[in-house]
């Protein structure tokens, strides 16, 4: 159970990290907006 926990934290972690870069690249609201 707890490397289940550990393995959605990195998964979580990825995905904000991923949406943090495309934030931060398209600064347009379309692309935010996509988001």
């Amino acid at each position: 159970m707890l490397s289940m926990n550990v393995g959605l934290y990195r998964f979580a972690r990825l995905i904000v990290i991923a949406a943090l870069a495309l934030y931060t690249s398209g600064e347009d609201k379309s692309a935010t907006r996509s988001l």
